[in-house]
């Protein structure tokens, strides 16, 4: 798309972390707040849209996470465009310049191909399916902005992490699904055997 390629830092005390990321792009912009310490929804789409409404992008590419996949469609509200998740492929469309995403449809079967026409468009990438960026010779230019954030009720509070195992219900040899109409425990237990 002939633009240049700027990296956002969102935390607290990033200053490091942004300077280390300037030697892989043409800007940083570090997004520097206490209230980004750690990951919000509510704080980090907030800080995102100001950076936007101030930068004004093309495209806006983030990695394909736990995190950013609450945070995308967030962000992709706020600016009022449409979002494309776990992309594979991207392409510009030949005569409207219009963004052409790729994505694993049907279990991974087949990729199906999405259009976003208006800008900036909005894509998560899925990790591992693109070329490592290699460090440049020259670094690029760290611009430091303070978002406006105020400490709001939580809407969102995360209250414990678990990690668990990957499971691809391609390989079950049974998936048993319950909904609404089971109601308590004891409607589970019907499920078993």
């Amino acid at each position: 798309i002939g633009g240049n390629l700027c990296t956002v830092v969102l935390g607290n005390e990033i200053d490091n972390l942004s300077k280390e990321i300037s030697q892989f792009t043409d800007e940083v912009y570090s997004l520097d707040h206490p209230l980004l310490a750690s990951f919000n929804p509510e704080f980090h789409t907030s800080a995102l849209n100001q950076l936007c409404q101030y930068v004004n992008p093309t495209a806006v590419l983030m990695s394909h996470t736990l995190n950013n996949q609450n945070l995308a469609p967030k962000l992709a509200h706020e600016m009022g465009v449409q979002v494309i998740t776990d992309c594979i492929q991207l392409a510009i469309e030949g005569g409207t310049g219009h963004l052409l995403c790729g994505k694993p449809v049907y279990g991974a079967k087949f990729i199906a191909t999405f259009k976003l026409e208006k800008k900036p468009y909005l894509v998560t990438l899925r990790s591992k399916a693109w070329e490592p960026v290699i460090p440049r010779t020259t670094k690029g230019e760290v611009i430091h902005i303070a978002p406006i954030l105020e400490e709001a009720p939580v809407k969102v509070e995360c209250i414990k992490k678990i990690r668990e195992e990957d499971i691809s219900l391609n390989k079950a040899e049974a998936i048993v699904s319950a909904g609404r109409g089971v109601k308590n425990a004891e409607g589970l237990s019907q499920l078993k055997g």
